[in-house]
């Protein structure tokens, strides 16, 4: 099953509290967040649905201030429209991005990694491998500008600038990798940094339905009835996505056992 974006958003503070617009995330499966801040104190991460998040590491620079980036999930949220995300934390400068998909198994977190910098015009979060093909990468930076562009086939969903005595700048950015592979983007920053500092990680995508599970329904459909009823339920079973060969290679077997037992669904799933 591969991801799917069901919405995102973001948002920036007060210097204290933020709560970003209304999204609808019907369908979502799992939810990240991006949270920005400044300082030491990390600021509480809640949302109008009830959930719970699962933190990842804090990552810090301290070029001309510890600027700061977290990354939270949660899998099998509570969904629905109207959904809100709101951080609190006393002068902690914050702003958070957030982005719902659909397609994550019940503990989808792989890989992560990250990279600081100071007096840059772009920066690269540090490269990763995910494990498995289909995998969901994130990558987000806090700024103490603006990064508004990003490479290496990544879509930049949301990012707000920083803005003095409110918020840091704050920008989240994904791509579906459907063949697993290092990957290093890179953020630009037009306008240079003199602080940032940006995460990467991927969350493993639910199997799809692939050839074993394809092979069990043709059994199940091919037990009872007549043999030319059982070609032809096999035949409509595997065209819907088989590979090619397999649909020659299987037919050909069924045809040819068409007039024997049951045995023939031994035949079908090997």
């Amino acid at each position: 099953m591969a991801y799917s974006i069901i919405a995102h958003t973001v948002a920036g503070s007060d210097s204290d509290h933020a709560t970003t617009p209304a999204i609808n995330t019907t369908g979502a499966d799992e939810i990240i967040i991006a949270l920005a801040f400044y300082g030491s104190v990390v600021p509480t991460l809640t949302d109008n649905k009830g959930n719970t998040w699962i933190p990842r590491p804090t990552y810090i620079t301290s070029g001309g201030g510890p600027f700061n980036i977290k990354l939270y999930y949660c899998q099998s949220p509570t969904v629905g429209s109207g959904h809100t995300f709101s951080t609190a934390g006393a002068s902690t400068y914050n702003s958070l991005a957030v982005v719902a998909v659909s397609g994550s198994v019940a503990s989808p977190f792989d890989v992560e990694n990250s990279n600081a910098g100071a007096t840059v015009s772009s920066l690269q979060p540090g490269s990763i491998t995910p494990g498995l093909n289909n995998e969901l990468v994130v990558t987000a930076i806090c700024v103490s500008s603006e990064a508004t562009t990003i490479d290496s086939g990544f879509t930049l969903h949301d990012h707000v600038p920083n803005t003095a005595s409110q918020y840091v700048g704050v920008s989240l950015a994904t791509l579906i990798q459907t063949s697993a592979a290092a990957v290093n983007p890179s953020w630009g920053i037009p306008s240079g940094a003199t602080d940032c500092v940006a995460t990467i990680a991927s969350f493993k995508a639910a199997a799809a339905v692939g050839n074993e599970a394809r092979e069990t329904q043709v059994s199940q459909s091919i037990i009872g009835g007549s043999p030319d009823a059982r070609i032809t339920q096999v035949t409509q079973e595997l065209v819907g996505g088989a590979p090619d060969a397999n649909v020659s290679q299987v037919t050909t077997l069924v045809i040819q056992q068409h007039f024997t037992d049951e045995l023939t669904c031994l035949i079908v799933v090997q």
